[in-house]
């Protein structure tokens, strides 16, 4: 499965930005997100930052930074019973002070056919939920 989503928000770059690496906040504004527990509180989110995300009828999954472009883009992934997923978050900046924001999903591994068959459609409707979250909480 490999799905991805963009969005067009009336806010600066640096305020997305700052919303999206926040990721314990999360919660406030995607409703496909029940709790976030960064695991190494310690050190700026960055690349190899973790956090434990808890989504609605989804099992808890850790999730690891593998790339991150301050300000830009940050990737991570995360593995389970033969699937990996990786998830995207990319802003480009916009003529008066507007952002585009793309978020992506994909699921690779052996077992990636099943994953996309029992929950791709709730994944792409997750997806879907943070981009116009971010943008309502990013706009208000």
């Amino acid at each position: 499965m490999q799905f991805e989503r963009g969005i067009d928000i009336a806010a600066p770059p640096a305020k997305v930005w700052a919303t999206l690496v926040d990721v314990e906040s999360w919660p406030l504004w995607s409703e496909s997100v029940d709790k976030v527990e960064r695991l190494d509180k310690s050190q700026p989110f960055g690349l190899n930052s973790e956090a434990r995300i808890q989504q609605p009828k989804m099992p808890a999954l850790t999730w690891h930074v593998v790339e991150f472009s301050p300000g830009v883009s940050f990737a991570w992934t995360s593995t389970t019973r033969g699937v990996t997923t990786w998830a995207s978050h990319a802003i480009e900046s916009l003529a008066g002070g507007r952002s585009r924001v793309t978020l992506g999903i994909r699921q690779t591994g052996p077992f990636a056919w099943l994953a996309s068959l029992v929950v791709g459609k709730q994944s792409r409707r997750y997806v879907d939920m943070e981009a116009e979250g971010l943008k309502k909480f990013c706009e208000r």
